[in-house]
């Protein structure tokens, strides 16, 4: 029997070969429903994987609103049962589940439309989508192109889901859709050749507890990398970023009390004082007899740089999983923690 196939019941692999085909069809959910205009900002409302693409979306409009000369619009996620204090009438909130069954989704959904604010539902069904049906809410259902597809997994989805209602909303421009569709290509050849090197990396963190790092306008990089060594291979990771990690986090490593493995995500055009603070942590943190290996943010291009740099945290999760003799996709704890609530 194939060690591979039997560990990996539902296939994660082929989940990862496919992600580059997500963004288009996230689009083509969006195309016929009615979003809500005049909006300022946007908030995602979700927990878990399905507020990841509001991250995802922010740390890309960043990048976009820079080289491309448009205005910024905010837009965060929101994880909890309550609404936040910057939720106001001109805010479009987009609701996030991907069962559609969240309690803490579907208990800010009914704050939301009490205050009669404007609103998107997301989902592949459950109670939000019947929600949105009884109220009238514009609702944009995701695909499940998987058996037991995991939100973690369906960032390229949410992410186009959310672009392309600020598209329709009037927030940014609409030529940002074509500029993503263009980069499939590229992006499905990379996720390919990216495998061998998350093997690499799998074997690197194997035993140790992961540290991902990376810097400010990154960093959301490395707290998915962080979440999908969690999710995928079930054992413990944390992230942080430069410049601020060496004021606080670094003196931690004067005693530490496991074995850690440092994995730095960076960018070789970055500010030339940032690369200076890798290569000076480097140094002292190997002379201090602690693994590191770096990884380099590969294109010019931000959406692949992005996706392409999520992709290979997802193989390395992947191999460390198999490593574990462990299933990447099932996420035991979290349903049992749910039927004790």
């Amino acid at each position: 029997m194939n060690t591979k196939k039997s560990l990996d019941r539902y296939d994660m692999r082929n989940v990862i070969l496919k992600e580059a085909r997500q963004s288009a069809d996230g689009f083509s959910c969006v195309d016929s429903v009615l979003i809500p205009k005049k909006c300022v900002r946007v908030l995602v409302l979700g927990m878990g994987g399905s507020a990841l693409g509001a991250n995802i979306v922010d740390m890309y409009l960043r990048k976009m609103s820079r080289l491309w000369d448009f205005p910024y619009v905010a837009i965060e996620p929101h994880r909890s049962y309550d609404l936040p204090l910057q939720s106001t009438k001109d805010t479009l909130h987009i609701v996030c589940s991907h069962s559609g069954n969240t309690e803490e989704t579907l208990s800010v959904l009914q704050k939301i439309t009490e205050k009669n604010f404007p609103v998107v539902g997301v989902s592949s069904g459950g109670k939000l989508e019947q929600i949105c049906k009884e109220k009238s809410i514009p609702f944009i259902k995701l695909p499940i192109p998987f058996e037991n597809f995991q939100p973690r997994m369906a960032s390229g989805h949410f992410f186009s889901v959310l672009i392309g209602s600020m598209i329709q909303g009037g927030m940014i421009p609409e030529t940002i859709k074509d500029d993503i569709l263009n980069q499939a290509d590229q992006l499905e050849k990379d996720i390919q050749e990216q495998e061998s090197l998350g093997k690499e990396i799998a074997s690197f963190l194997y035993t140790k507890t992961p540290l991902v790092y990376t810097t400010e306008q990154w960093k959301y990089l490395a707290m998915i990398w962080k979440i999908k060594i969690n999710e995928n291979a079930k054992t413990p990771a944390f992230w942080n970023y430069f410049p601020e990690l060496n004021h606080n986090e670094m003196v931690g490593f004067t005693q530490p009390q496991a074995e850690f493995a440092f994995l730095l995500l960076r960018e070789r055009n970055d500010d030339p004082r940032i690369l200076r603070r890798y290569e000076v942590f480097e140094e002292i943190m190997l002379k201090r007899g602690f693994s590191l290996k770096k990884v380099d943010i590969q294109s010019n291009l931000v959406y692949t740089s992005i996706f392409s740099t999520l992709a290979l945290g997802d193989w390395a999760s992947y191999y460390l999983a198999l490593s574990y003799g462990i299933d990447p996709t099932p996420v035991d704890m979290v349903e049992t923690f749910k039927k004790m609530l």
